[in-house]
């Protein structure tokens, strides 16, 4: 079975707070092992992968990422994940249909971590669209999916700002326009329209966010 069409972000979680949740989706994650199988895939549209892992090895964590984006070519309706080294229990996965913009997040736990986005961290243009996600951590992945088009990727590390009233805060900073394109799609768009998929997660907290832009 090759990798194929869908968005897949996964972060290993120490803890989980929330239930598996999705929108309807008709996607559903398996986890076999050494694999990841992600079923109910709509077309051989492209597919976008974040993987972030944690192991420990000897006295030391040792972190893995990846970001690809991969398409269907066999139209079979599923994805497969190798996971050589097995699927540690603290694994979550979201999943996003290219295609549409279906989405899952799942772990094998059954546990997950949702945040919720506050407004003023989504920083707009005079036409009230998205063009920057300010976030309030030290790292985060940022994965935008426009349904039928493909997905843009980013990573970033977060920074101190100071405010006008002196105080001061740590948020990683992501512009639309600056993410980059992987397999089919074309360069970023310089903001989020109504119908995009916004992905981020939160490599300290393991939180995931899943916001699907005008609605």
């Amino acid at each position: 079975m090759k990798s194929k069409l869908f968005a897949v972000a996964l972060l290993l979680a120490a803890t989980g707070k929330m239930p598996a949740f999705a929108q309807g989706s008709p996607l559903n994650v398996s986890y076999g092992p050494t694999s990841i199988t992600v079923s109910g895939v709509s077309s051989k549209k492209g597919a976008a992968v974040v993987l972030v892992s944690l192991s420990r090895q000897g006295y030391y964590d040792h972190v893995l990422q990846i970001s690809d984006s991969i398409p269907d070519d066999d139209r079979d309706g599923s994805v497969s994940i190798p996971m050589a080294k097995g699927i540690p229990l603290a694994t979550v996965v979201v999943a996003v249909d290219e295609q549409n913009g279906d989405y899952v997040v799942s772990s094998p736990t059954g546990i997950v971590r949702q945040r919720q986005i506050a407004e003023p961290e989504l920083r707009r243009d005079q036409s009230g669209h998205t063009a920057e996600i300010h976030y309030a951590t030290t790292d985060m992945d940022v994965v935008v999916v426009r349904p039928g088009v493909g997905s843009w990727f980013s990573s970033a590390g977060g920074r101190q700002h100071i405010h006008a009233d002196g105080s001061r805060e740590v948020s990683a900073i992501v512009a639309v326009s600056a993410m980059k394109a992987r397999g089919r799609a074309d360069s970023a768009p310089d903001r989020l329209d109504p119908n995009d998929v916004l992905i981020v997660v939160d490599e300290q907290t393991h939180e995931v966010l899943v916001l699907r832009e005008g609605r």
